[in-house]
């Protein structure tokens, strides 16, 4: 994450990220996921089994 980037977690799962600048939009855009996909960093522990399914 770069550095200054503000985070914010919500309620309900909504998460918020700042994004000062082009540059850093694209450190955040994941073009590998279909339809493309921005990455929030955040401390909550996630379980990926339940949300990916690997089959």
């Amino acid at each position: 994450m770069a550095k200054g980037t503000g985070f914010s977690g919500g309620k309900s799962g909504i998460l918020a990220l700042e994004i000062k600048d082009e540059r850093e939009l694209y450190e955040h855009y994941m073009l590998f996921v279909q339809g493309g996909a921005l990455f929030v960093p955040t401390k909550k522990t996630t379980n990926w089994a339940m949300i990916f399914s690997f089959g």
